[in-house]
């Protein structure tokens, strides 16, 4: 970017920067100035201008705290929460981020509940798949072996074929 600085410094650049901090588009003043967005942003940063963020973001700014409430209390998932406000995953991710929410794993969705677990467990050792199990409770089947794992239970296939056939 060295040997470009000069440029940065061109009337042209000046009206790019004008026109992004007065809240044209990105693809607006790309198309003005027939030009990428990488070298637009690339201008914006040798100039020091602080990047807006997106537009999906700008439009879910009144509904950060049900947001977080939803993915903290509730334990909605990302994508739960970006089919309800019909954003992207990126979108509530960075949002989530920018408040401190601490993302968790998969199988935590369900840690704050024993009761689930339990039947969760239950329906594993009545001999149901793991898959089928998981499609109960609209989980992976990996998630159904990590919670019944995690209550000491033998999820090997050669130790339950052992109980079908004893049963």
């Amino acid at each position: 970017m060295g040997r470009h600085k000069k440029l940065y410094r061109d009337k042209k650049y000046l009206d790019m920067v004008a026109l992004y901090q007065s809240g044209e588009p990105i693809s607006g003043i790309c198309a003005k100035f027939d030009m990428s967005s990488s070298v637009l942003y690339k201008v914006l940063r040798a100039r020091n201008v602080p990047l807006r963020g997106g537009a999906t973001e700008r439009r879910l700014v009144e509904h950060i705290p049900d947001i977080i409430r939803l993915y903290t209390e509730e334990c909605f998932t990302i994508r739960e929460l970006s089919a309800q406000f019909e954003a992207n995953t990126d979108a509530i991710y960075r949002i989530l981020k920018k408040n401190g929410v601490v993302r968790r794993s998969p199988s935590a969705r369900f840690l704050s509940s024993r009761e689930l677990e339990l039947d969760i467990c239950r329906d594993y050792l009545d001999l149901r798949s793991a898959p089928e199990v998981g499609e109960k409770y609209q989980l992976s089947h990996v998630i159904v072996l990590q919670i019944a794992r995690a209550y000491g239970i033998i999820t090997s296939d050669k130790f339950r074929q052992t109980c079908r056939r004893h049963r």
